[in-house]
């Protein structure tokens, strides 16, 4: 089960409209079924980047499914 959390300075108008989308994306990219994967936004204004403030993220990516060397589930 992958999850995704994105840490960023940039307020989003709808969080969860974006989190829907990201998710979609993330099953596409990961080749994973979307009912497999976890999404968290965080929002935090003090993230800073290169020492300064424009918009920045983190994005952390964690499986916690075990993996064969095949890259199959189990």
């Amino acid at each position: 089960m992958p999850l995704l959390e994105l840490q960023t300075n940039a307020k989003l108008d709808d969080p969860k409209a974006f989190i829907e989308e990201f998710s979609e994306l993330a099953a596409e990219l990961l080749k994973t079924p979307l009912e497999y994967i976890c999404v968290n936004y965080k929002y935090s204004e003090h993230l800073a980047f290169a020492g300064t403030f424009e918009p920045a993220l983190l994005l952390s990516v964690v499986s916690y499914f075990p993996q064969n060397e095949m890259g199959s589930l189990g």
